[in-house]
């Protein structure tokens, strides 16, 4: 063989063995995705996350029964914190503020003294999510097992600040009636009478000045 045959012959097999080594290297990379689409569809972190939006938004019509239905398939720590929030399954129940859902997670274990990653309790949480309406059924089932009713956030408010600060009368009383403080300040030393006083809800800062004497 001449070589010129030679030079030709050894092309031939380079571009072969380029055109080889090009698949192979798409195949690996078509597996890659597949796998990774397979874990994103299935895997255990798809679901975690499913369930603590359905939590969030239990007020949602079949919401609450698809959380009770998955807690008991999966049986799902109820506890489990998000790592960047620290919200638990139950804190994220709380802030739906279904008294249900709550209630069914509390028997599961749902711990009243756990805090999310700003040091908002549960009785926090429901309280934001109940602030708006005239119910506190929720936030005197949380007492009753056991969350503190002057536990302070990490910006060292309660909830009778939020609900102060709010003009939610009723919220207000209930959290008076379980003997929530109602001068205790926060980081900057606001307390809860000074959030009704400067959101201009007069009724609940007498209401709250009543309790300071009391």
């Amino acid at each position: 063989m001449n070589f010129r045959n030679q030079f030709i012959a050894a092309t031939a097999m380079f571009l072969v063995l380029v055109m080889i080594a090009t698949w192979t290297d798409t195949v690996k990379q078509s597996k890659g995705r597949d796998k990774k689409l397979h874990m994103k569809g299935t895997s255990s972190p798809a679901k975690v996350l499913s369930i603590f939006e359905l939590a969030k938004t239990a007020y949602i019509d079949g919401h609450t029964e698809e959380v009770m239905k998955l807690v008991d398939r999966l049986k799902f720590d109820v506890n489990f914190p998000i790592p960047t929030t620290g919200m638990s399954l139950f804190l994220c129940a709380c802030i739906s503020g279904e008294r249900n859902l709550v209630n069914f997670l509390l028997r599961k274990g749902g711990d009243t003294s756990s805090v999310n990653s700003d040091g908002d309790s549960c009785l926090y949480l429901a309280t934001f999510a109940t602030v708006n309406g005239t119910g506190s059924s929720l936030i005197e089932l949380l007492i009753r097992h056991g969350c503190k009713v002057n536990g302070q956030n990490y910006r060292g408010n309660t909830a009778l600040h939020l609900a102060a600060s709010r003009g939610n009368a009723r919220l207000v009383q209930t959290l008076l009636n379980h003997s929530a403080d109602p001068v205790r300040a926060n980081n900057v030393g606001i307390s809860p009478f000074d959030c009704a006083a400067n959101a201009g809800h007069k009724e609940i800062a007498e209401m709250l000045e009543r309790y300071t004497y009391i």
